[in-house]
């Protein structure tokens, strides 16, 4: 495995040891929350109210190839209280942008340059407590590597594939979060804002 690939595996592996951590805490510390009709987030209580549309901040490692990722996302509250109607969830639709600094090929050579991503795709998310939420995501990400941002064909340049991700946020105030995501297009942490 090459020096990159290595970091990579290694950044993965941390991602997900601090979205474990941050799900099994929620755990512990909800042990005797209050319920939400006195003002305390419960997993164990349905959400009664509306959702606040979100807004993320992150960057981290892109996939394609070994490089960075930065991106802004927006995520829109579709059911306020989710799928399964005993339990504290939301299912949102998630969209954004994507810019990559990342390894591609061209003309048979290994080279390092800018990308573009448009993920889009569906967020379901559990809230613990008022301090701790997981999500999984699913759905579908454009790529326009450096050869397509460089004069490319689009047919033959650009790409895409599944966006798949699990993350964990803790809510360090009413409308603010630090997120960590463990996933493709990208690894990341970043900051999440309702408003």
């Amino acid at each position: 495995m090459s020096g990159g690939n290595v970091r990579i595996a290694r950044l993965s592996r941390l991602a997900c040891v601090l979205v474990l951590a941050s799900t099994g805490l929620a755990a512990a510390e909800d042990g005797d929350a209050p319920a939400e009709s006195e003002g305390g987030v419960r997993v164990d209580t349905p959400f009664t109210g509306e959702r606040d549309v979100q807004l993320e901040i992150y960057g981290g490692v892109g996939w394609y190839g070994p490089g960075v990722a930065v991106g802004l996302r927006i995520n829109i509250p579709l059911l306020h209280n989710g799928f399964v109607d005993e339990i504290n969830n939301a299912i949102f639709a998630t969209f954004g942008g994507e810019f990559y600094y990342a390894r591609y090929t061209e003309s048979g050579q290994k080279e390092l340059g800018p990308g573009f991503g448009i993920p889009f795709g569906m967020m379901w998310a559990f809230y613990f407590s008022e301090r701790w939420s997981a999500f999984f995501e699913i759905g579908l990400n454009i790529y326009f590597p450096a050869s397509f941002l460089g004069g490319g064909d689009f047919v033959d340049d650009a790409g895409g594939w599944v966006l798949v991700g699990v993350g964990g946020r803790w809510h360090f105030s009413e409308r603010g979060a630090l997120t960590v995501r463990l996933g493709t297009p990208s690894t990341s942490v970043g900051l999440m804002l309702d408003f």
